[in-house]
């Protein structure tokens, strides 16, 4: 009985843990490698700066911004993290690290890029407020065309 009740109590405060900071950061990243990602799904993950530029983005410019068929994530690990509040607001910026696999034609890249993410707090939910980024890395054992043919007058 004492077991019985231990796990009840157990999964009863597990279902009502709040998303941390990173779990939020993790499942926007995840989200952005899913083939079907539609606008107002990603603007419940966001707020401040990027809400604004995803609902200002043209359904064209949206399109191209969340194609990512050729794309796999490969890698994804938070850093460093810095939490503080401003006022009545929690915010934190964790600096984190993604990689994927670009497969483009025959050549096949491996990207690694460092980027910092501010998050907000709002409602007790962790959302995406700003995105930077601050290196990537491209690895390849091809040759990189930096022409695009296509363009070529």
């Amino acid at each position: 009985m004492k077991y019985l009740l231990l796990l009840v109590l157990i999964f009863s405060v597990s279902c009502n843990t709040k998303k941390s900071p990173e779990a939020t950061l993790q499942e926007f990243v995840n989200y952005r490698f899913k083939d079907s990602q539609s606008r107002d799904d990603m603007l419940d993950l966001v707020t401040g700066k990027v809400a604004d530029r995803i609902r200002t983005m043209s359904e064209e410019d949206f399109k191209k911004f969340v194609e990512t068929q050729t794309l796999s994530k490969r890698k994804f690990k938070v850093n460093i993290k810095n939490c503080e509040k401003i006022g009545k607001r929690d915010i934190c910026y964790l600096t984190y690290t993604v990689g994927y696999k670009d497969s483009l034609s025959d050549s096949s890249y491996r990207v690694e890029t460092r980027k910092i993410a501010t998050l907000e707090n709002i409602d007790k939910e962790w959302r995406i407020a700003d995105v930077n980024n601050v290196k990537t890395a491209i690895d390849t054992q091809d040759a990189i065309d930096v022409t695009n043919k296509n363009n070529q007058k």
